[in-house]
């Protein structure tokens, strides 16, 4: 059966990161964003996942265009690791074009010019043969966008990320709303006034030196900070370079004027409760400058007792662990950190139910999904739909292993295989599999043993363990049993015999050691 449309999550759905969405209109498709998750502790040597999306066959046969809503890493971090492969164009708006053009750039050292941009407050632009009319949003970061399109039997609403917008702009009662459920079960959330007055108590109580840190791309809140810094008359030192780029491509689109940055250079030579230092790695990023400051070690500059440090931003789920550390870092060393859980240093850019709750009220669509969340969270964004009078059965939850189908109005989810992950390597950014970041991980935590059988022309076998020691008892025993193995082979031996021998090896190992390593077992043959 032909359907009027079909759209598949192949990330940011019971997740936060990797927002990627496949719309497929029939003879033509698009993606809309492709972004990536930061998950520094879940595999040794990785530090991000993106979706798998290279055998897909809609991309391969149809693809017509790459929708970028917003320059945020979740949206487009993904980009540089399948610009080669996506010969298409990128639909983005200036601020997002830029910040595509340095990360691509930083991954494959080449350029890219197949980008087209989206301006203005509202913008229809035609992609193949399908119109989308974009819309601004209200979104931390400069050029956030939705669009809206047609279809056989109505509108498709795509909202992206948004704290608020003119609601009023998009068409009454489409058919198929999409909407961001990050904060759906926050009732009310921090204004930037409150976190603009917070900051500045904190900057006129700082004896020594003021540190402040925020998502790079966050320009709204850098604006707010470097003018608190300004108003407070200390110099302003600026280090990291998401921050630096985000200020260059900012000044360069003029989003940004009056930046007086004084030559890191000469961060000592000002006495300290006249200095400012602007920087990233809130998240605690093991070589952030943050981190590396609360490590008492970054560029000649130590940060001491009466200074403050300010986190402005959330805590992304998953990252806890290392910013807690990193503030534990900076207060073991009697400098006062000030971050969300103790005050008001953060406003979210997504709407809370405050403003969930507006647009639902303008825009009645008939069928509603939450996008852009855990589970948890596309949850309770249903729970609001229904209060607000959804019919429960319009409103889908849905996972990565999900397809909508659209046809004559009426709405199915059909179940296919779940989209896997590829991980981005720590290293040299390149593509692992999760076979491969798996076996990462258990190396970690069960160890590596190498063995080595000669047998030709008596046998012998040598042992290397990672991770874990061998007594000589149980290699004795493994011996043994290879020994026994080994007897009864021709002179060739072959690979199924390797294997087995493997098995052994990892069978013993787990009956004496409860463990699981990763078993490497090779032939040396010695003449003589």
């Amino acid at each position: 059966m032909k359907y009027d449309f079909s759209f598949i999550a192949l990330g940011g759905v019971g997740e936060i990161g990797s927002n990627c969405y496949l719309m497929d209109f029939g003879d033509e498709c698009f993606l809309i964003d492709l972004g990536l998750s930061f998950c520094e502790n879940l595999y040794p040597g990785v530090f991000a996942s993106v979706p798998d999306i290279r055998g897909l066959k809609e991309i391969k046969n149809k693809l017509k265009g790459i929708i970028i809503t917003h320059g945020h890493d979740d949206h487009i971090g993904g980009l540089p690791y399948f610009i080669q492969q996506l010969n298409v164009p990128i639909y983005a708006s200036s601020f997002a074009s830029e910040l595509i053009k340095s990360k691509v750039f930083e991954v494959t050292g080449k350029s890219i010019e197949n980008i087209i941009l989206i301006k203005g407050r509202k913008a229809e632009v035609q992609i193949g043969n399908k119109k989308f009319t974009f819309f601004k949003t209200y979104h931390s970061i400069p050029e956030s966008y939705g669009f809206y399109t047609k279809i056989t039997g109505g509108d498709i609403v795509f909202t992206s990320d948004f704290k608020q917008f003119n609601f009023e702009v998009l068409p009454k009662n489409p058919l198929l709303l999409f909407v961001d459920a990050t904060n759906a079960g926050i009732t009310e959330d921090i204004t930037e006034g409150e976190v603009r007055r917070t900051i500045d108590k904190i900057i006129k109580n700082t004896r020594g030196v003021f540190v402040s840190a925020t998502f790079s791309t966050n320009l709204y809140r850098m604006k707010s900070l470097i003018n608190l810094i300004k108003k407070n008359g200390r110099k302003l030192f600026v280090t990291g370079k998401s921050v630096s780029t985000s200020l260059e491509i900012a000044k360069k689109l003029g989003l940004i004027t009056d930046l007086d940055i004084t030559n890191w250079e000469k961060i000592n030579k000002y006495p300290r409760n006249e200095v400012a230092v602007l920087t990233a790695g809130t998240q605690g990023e093991k070589f952030s400058s943050l981190k590396l400051m609360s490590q008492g070690k970054f560029k000649g500059f130590c940060l001491e007792e009466g200074d403050s440090v300010v986190i402005s931003s959330r805590m992304i789920p998953g990252n806890e662990k290392n910013i807690y550390n990193m503030i534990n870092q900076f207060l073991s060393r009697d400098i006062d950190v000030y971050y969300i859980d103790i005050a008001k240093t953060h406003s979210s850019g997504h709407g809370t139910q405050k403003e969930l709750k507006k647009l639902l009220d303008v825009i009645k669509a008939k069928y509603l999904v939450p996008i852009h969340g855990e589970a948890r969270h596309l949850k309770k964004l249903k729970e609001l739909a229904i209060r607000l009078g959804y019919d429960k059965e319009n409103v889908l939850i849905i996972d990565r292993s999900a397809k909508i189908l659209l046809k004559d109005k009426e709405i199915s989810v059909v179940k296919q295989e779940s989209i896997k992950k590829l991980f981005i390597d720590f290293h040299d950014n390149s593509i692992i599999t999760e076979e491969m970041a798996r076996q990462r991980r258990k190396i970690g935590e069960e160890g590596f043993c190498y063995v080595v059988v000669t047998h030709k022309p008596y046998l012998n076998l040598k042992f290397d363990c990672y991770g874990f020691i061998m007594s000589n008892e149980v290699e004795e025993i493994i011996t043994k049993e290879i020994r026994n193995y080994v007897s009864n082979l021709d002179d060739v031996m072959t690979e199924k015999d390797k294997e087995n021998m493997k098995q052994i090896v990892k069978g013993l190992i787990k009956k004496y050691y409860k463990r699981k390593p990763v078993v490497i077992l090779t032939e040396e043959v010695k003449n003589g």
